[in-house]
């Protein structure tokens, strides 16, 4: 059952970086490891480490995320977006350009705030 999965691309298991199986860049389902980079993900990254992504809609976890554009739950100690977020941040530190959503955490770091804010202690609403 794991193998005909793994031949889908629906689990991708990651050891570093780009040591994963399957070695794709694009994956839809879950995908498990310590630490990796996959550019586009659909679905669910869990990540012990680090999970870097380029574009993601997904639940994506670990102990410091990092992606592109994002929409979905990103929930990490640091959750660091070079863009976009539609959907959550949350974790201790987050970051991102814009949100679309809601950042939950004890830092906020959201420079363009293009939309409307409402302020509780460090929970902000976009």
């Amino acid at each position: 059952m794991l193998a005909f999965l793994l031949r889908q691309h629906q689990i991708k298991l990651s050891l570093w970086y780009k040591i994963a199986i399957p070695q794709n860049d694009t994956l839809e389902g879950l995908e498990l490891g310590i630490g990796t980079y996959t550019p586009n993900v659909k679905g669910v990254a869990f990540n012990w480490i680090y999970s870097k992504t380029d574009n993601a809609t997904a639940w994506q976890t670990g102990t410091v995320t990092i992606t592109n554009s994002f929409k979905g739950l990103q929930s990490g100690f640091v959750n660091w977006n070079e863009n976009e977020v539609s959907g959550v941040q949350w974790g201790f530190f987050n970051k991102a350009q814009s949100v679309k959503g809601l950042q939950f955490g004890f830092i906020n770091v959201n420079p363009y705030r293009k939309y409307a804010r409402y302020t509780n202690r460090s929970c902000k609403f976009y």
